[in-house]
């Protein structure tokens, strides 16, 4: 995976945390691409899950447990506990079409309720 799709997964997870204001002890940000278990961001753009431990216990997950990001193209992103480590795209992407995907899920995360 392309270092830049990592950084704008990072944005995205900032975003995220500072629109539902999720903090661990001290103000430190608590983040889906963390090993959080903070409960999934949905949108109908894009889905952002944090490391699932479930090893396929959970109804739905027995095949395998969803992507730790996917967006409403396609394009999906898994990760090992952390971002950073151990990750995995189903595609390549060029630094254009990972710009237009990070724009549309910033206003995604914007426009959510």
């Amino acid at each position: 995976m392309e270092d830049y799709v990592e950084v704008g997964l990072k944005l995205i997870a900032h975003a995220i945390q500072a629109k539902r204001g999720d903090q661990i002890g001290g103000g430190i940000p608590n983040l889906l691409t963390d090993n959080s278990g903070l409960p999934p961001f949905e949108t109908p753009v894009f889905s952002m899950r944090s490391f699932c431990w479930c090893d396929g216990n959970k109804p739905g997950h027995e095949a395998a447990c969803p992507p730790n990001f996917e967006h409403h193209r396609g394009f999906r992103v898994e990760w090992y506990k952390h971002l950073g480590r151990g990750n995995v795209a189903n595609s390549n992407i060029s630094p254009a079409e990972w710009f237009s995907i990070l724009n549309e899920c910033l206003t995604a995360i914007e426009e959510a309720s």
